[in-house]
């Protein structure tokens, strides 16, 4: 989903995506009967070396021409609003959201999940998030065969539904088209995204993929979000709007995203860097990439 996005139920629950769809910085925390917190794990838009060099490689690794391109999106939920910042240039990008930014360098596959208001930052790679979104699903899937079918239904919502994909209408954002797809789980839970290939963006469009993952919500205990996540994967094009509806747990979680401004010229290098004098804390995908 486009923009990094803020929802807030009784609790404040953060879908951090991460974009797009944009849900950037967050990643969706589902332990047992509590909803913790949704934060985008932020798409792609990394650190696994290997996967990234492929996508270089298989690019040519040819330096592109293109100038740095910067999107300012409107993201919003029912009660709250806020603006979030895309930057993209050759071999990085940063979703900057204030108190929250996902840096991600294409040549190494390095994510830096960075917290400003707490001064930390933590590390992972598009293979360890592949791997904890794997593994997780597998784990609740296990834990959820032998409960019956109306609780299963009221912790992880349609979860073990089949996951469709269609295209919707196109749209004309901030002066670009895009194409709107629709991804759904049952009839409560879907994610929209408006992709376009009409900017003439600094890096690879094989990278469309990465970005996807680092900025869609992934669920510790949501097989079937992870099953959209991957179908969100397979849209080729950068999203420049979105709407996130999900329903787990009993609650009902929204938020949009929207492009506003869009305009090209130089991003500052400094923008993609880990703050010195923050402190390093494990990932939390490390901690379920087994």
């Amino acid at each position: 989903m486009a923009g990094a996005a803020m929802v807030r139920t009784d609790q404040q629950v953060a879908l951090r995506a991460g974009h797009s769809l944009t849900l950037c910085y967050a990643s969706l925390m589902l332990s047992g009967d509590a909803l913790e917190e949704i934060r985008p794990l932020k798409k792609s838009r990394g650190q696994a070396f290997i996967i990234g060099a492929f996508f270089f490689i298989a690019a040519g690794a040819i330096p592109s021409q293109a100038e740095d391109v910067t999107i300012v999106f409107r993201v919003w939920g029912a009660d709250w609003e806020r603006a979030a910042t895309h930057y993209y240039s050759a071999t990085k990008v940063r979703f900057d959201q204030g108190e929250q930014a996902t840096v991600v360098d294409f040549k190494t596959g390095r994510i830096v999940n960075i917290s400003v208001k707490k001064k930390e930052y933590s590390e992972t790679t598009f293979a360890e998030i592949e791997q904890a979104m794997n593994s997780v699903s597998t784990e609740m899937e296990k834990a959820m065969a032998g409960i019956p079918d109306g609780l299963r239904k009221k912790m992880v919502g349609d979860s073990a539904k089949e996951v469709t994909i269609s295209r919707g209408e196109g749209r004309t954002i901030a002066s670009i088209p895009c194409q709107t797809y629709i991804v759904a789980l049952g009839e409560k839970t879907r994610m929209e995204t408006c992709v376009t290939l009409e900017l003439d963006l600094p890096f690879d469009k094989s990278q469309f993929r990465n970005l996807a993952l680092v900025t869609a919500p992934i669920a510790k205990g949501n097989s079937g979000i992870n099953k959209m996540v991957e179908k969100l994967r397979d849209i080729e094009g950068l999203s420049i709007a979105s709407a996130t509806v999900l329903s787990l747990m009993g609650k009902k979680l929204e938020n949009w995203s929207e492009a506003t401004e869009i305009r090209k010229g130089k991003v500052a290098k400094e923008l993609f860097e880990t703050p010195h004098d923050f402190k390093k804390v494990d990932s939390p995908f490390a901690k379920t990439a087994h």
